[in-house]
């Protein structure tokens, strides 16, 4: 009996140590369920020639038996399809890439829902602006003369009567601002034979109509006073300015006219001269001209 046990013995060991050669199997390949036994490739060319030997069928795995493959292989479930691992599905253990049935899921419990509150309705307003400020009442026209009388340029100017303005000699900017306040003409009130050529010039080359009246003290006469009255009043003049050296015949002058053509009283007149500038009892030049007014009014029954 031994005898017949050693042959088989002996030939075993010769299939086993040739399948080792050839036939290794790889750890890292992916497991496949076969469906018949697979035959090994032939040996290598290092390997002696011999029979080919056949590997045993493995059994396919039970339907239900979770299957851990190699390390780097595809999970296969029974049905024969890969299937994407559902990461939801329950707990996943390291190396095992098992898809388990859709009713072993866990659906939650409650769907979640959004509940839209009812729109409110809002009346719509007008945007806010900013209130503008308040409009500034119209000047006066005592304001409009303050504001007129303002040239730094023009020594002691003063608005005599309406578009009518006394002062000094201006200056060359003096004469500049009245062209740009429209002014029209210039009246110069000066001694007789003073030389007024040069002022003539700087009034005309800006744009004034230039006239000139002398007026003396010791001569001063009704003719005089009337061709005053006449420049100050007529409209083709206007806006005028009127000025003098030192403020003595403006002052003199305007006196007689606010008493010989507005008809005001003595009181009055001299108020206003005042405020032009006119000083009768301080200064020499219009302590003169003073006299000389007093003298014409006694001589026209005033």
């Amino acid at each position: 009996m031994h005898s017949r046990l050693f042959p088989l013995i002996a030939t075993s060991v010769a299939v086993v140590v040739s399948a080792g050669c050839c036939t290794m199997t790889r750890r890292d390949a992916a497991y496949v369920a076969p469906v018949a036994p697979i035959a090994v490739a032939a040996p290598c060319d290092r390997c002696p020639a011999g029979p080919v030997p056949v590997v045993p069928a493995v059994p396919a795995p039970q339907p239900g038996a979770v299957a851990v493959p190699a390390q780097g292989a595809v999970a296969v479930p029974p049905t024969g399809v890969i299937q994407p691992v559902n990461p939801v599905a329950g707990n996943i253990v390291q190396g095992n890439y098992y898809n388990p049935p859709a009713a072993e899921w866990k659906q939650p419990t409650q769907e979640p829902s959004v509940r839209l509150s009812p729109p409110e309705l809002s009346v719509p307003t007008a945007p806010q602006t900013a209130e503008p400020p308040m409009a500034s009442p119209p000047a006066t026209v005592a304001e409009k003369s303050e504001a007129t009388a303002t040239p730094i340029d023009i020594p002691q100017f003063k608005i005599a009567r309406a578009n009518v303005a006394i002062g000094l000699q201006p200056f060359p900017d003096g004469v500049v601002w009245l062209k740009s306040h429209g002014y029209r003409t210039v009246l110069h009130l000066k001694a007789p034979g003073a030389d007024d050529t040069a002022a003539r010039r700087q009034f005309e080359k800006n744009g004034l109509r230039y006239l000139a009246l002398d007026v003396d003290p010791r001569s001063l006469s009704k003719d005089i006073v009337d061709y005053f009255n006449r420049y100050v009043q007529d409209s083709a003049n206007q806006p005028l300015f009127v000025y003098d050296s030192d403020g003595a015949l403006n002052g003199g002058l305007w006196y007689l006219h606010y008493r010989l053509v507005e008809g005001w009283t003595n009181e009055k007149a001299l108020a206003e001269t005042a405020t032009l500038g006119f000083r009768q009892d301080q200064d020499d030049s219009h302590r003169s001209m003073w006299v000389a007014v007093q003298k014409l009014l006694a001589a026209n029954g005033r």
